[in-house]
């Protein structure tokens, strides 16, 4: 019996690190590409190295996630914009397919499964360090160097601690109060990191996690606790001047202007909303109606303005309805896939790992609306498609040892 290749897993082991660290690495440019624009594609050529290096079945599913990964390269076929940009974003769309792929082959043990999702501790010390470096720093000193997300700060960082706190607090093994002072971090860093749907989507978190048909009460109770305490923080938080500024254009705004609206979007959920992206906007999805089935092609939209950060139309405009449905259509099968499994095994491990991936996906719903979640695969997909791969690998191999290496099958 063969040892496993302590390398394979070290490369999915590194994910939180990646995208934890990505954030800093687009900020710097190397023949003129950003440094995060030679973080993916090496992500992706490594998971295919392992589908094929391994040679094992893969467990991931395609039923559920074959049809839109499919449609988006299959879209490159009436595309005939900026090549570039078009194949790029096809590559990012499915390198978190690609990784899902790769570690369905190599995850055969809850042990390996353990530790990938453990990874995201260490994954929130990188973020604790950049928050000191990035985040309070700038606030201390103007040297260049820290300032490099200021004024705004970093939506992409923000969106790391979303995804981090995810695996945090749905950390079932670990006690309660250490999970709590994670999520308090986590919303914390996010607050001060400028990300609007970021610190609520972490606020979130501790609702996310399914219920089980055994213990139904008693997570009923924990999580009515829980909306008081998210009520508490988050509407101190909104009426803080940090967010106050963030929301409104004059720096002063209520709960009642926000829940009708009358809040900065830039664009992001109302066609007609009256902001600078407006004209643009409009006329690009005017453009884009005699597509709307199929739509105008892959980067369709980024021919016509840079693209929204709201991946839900960007989808529309690009790939169409038949895209969009094929999107949330895997979004949805996987939600039901990841709650059923959840109250059906009864392995530890197994369920944390169900308990986050249905979490991860509830978030990436969330975030959805306001950011390019779908391109920026670094930060979010690539450690929930991790997750999915390595969740059914292990499952579909539970009776393997976790001595008898990657040479069984």
């Amino acid at each position: 019996m063969e040892k496993p290749d302590s390398r394979v897993f070290h490369f999915f082991y590194s994910i939180p690190l990646v995208a934890a660290l990505s954030p800093v690495l687009a900020k710097f440019q190397v023949m003129g590409l950003n440094g995060t624009g030679y973080v993916w594609p090496a992500v992706f050529l490594a998971a295919v190295m392992i589908v094929f290096t391994l040679k094992k079945r893969v467990y991931f599913p395609m039923g559920i996630w074959g049809p839109w990964t499919l449609y988006v390269v299959f879209v490159l076929l009436w595309s005939d914009f900026d090549a570039r940009y078009a194949m790029q974003n096809v590559f990012q769309i499915t390198t978190p397919f690609a990784v899902g792929m790769a570690a369905s082959v190599a995850f055969y043990h809850r042990l390996f499964l353990k530790k990938y999702m453990e990874a995201y501790r260490h994954g929130f010390v990188a973020l604790v360090i950049l928050f000191f470096l990035f985040v309070l720093m700038p606030k201390i000193t103007r040297h260049p160097f820290f300032a490099i997300w200021q004024p705004t700060g970093s939506r992409t960082y923000a969106l790391v601690i979303v995804i981090t706190t995810v695996f945090l607090v749905c950390d079932f093994q670990n006690a309660l109060w250490k999970r709590a002072a994670y999520w308090g971090a986590c919303v914390f860093m996010a607050f001060l990191s400028g990300g609007r749907m970021a610190t609520l989507s972490a606020l979130v978190v501790w609702l996310l996690f399914p219920f089980s048909r055994s213990h139904w009460p008693k997570e009923l109770m924990q999580k009515a606790l829980a909306v008081f305490v998210i009520l508490l923080v988050g509407v101190g938080l909104f009426y803080t001047p940090h967010f106050q500024s963030r929301f409104f254009k004059s720096g002063h705004g209520t709960l009642s202007d926000l829940l009708q609206g009358k809040f900065q979007s830039a664009g992001r959920f109302d066609l007609q909303d009256k902001s600078e992206v407006e004209p643009l906007w409009n006329q690009a999805m005017d453009k884009a109606r005699p597509y709307l089935l199929a739509g105008g092609g892959s980067g369709y939209l980024q021919d016509q303005m840079q693209k929204p950060v709201n991946d839900y139309l960007r989808v529309l405009a690009d790939y169409g309805l038949i895209g969009l449905t094929f999107f949330l259509g895997a979004m949805f099968l996987q939600l039901a896939d990841a709650f059923a499994q959840y109250n059906r095994v009864e392995d530890p491990t197994l369920q944390q790992a169900y308990a986050t991936l249905y979490a991860g996906l509830l978030i990436l719903l969330l975030v959805t609306l306001t950011e390019n979640s779908l391109t920026y695969c670094l930060y979010l997909l690539n450690p929930i498609f991790a997750l999915i791969g390595a969740v059914y690998g292990v499952r579909r191999r539970a009776s393997v040892s976790p001595l008898e290496g990657l040479s069984h099958e």
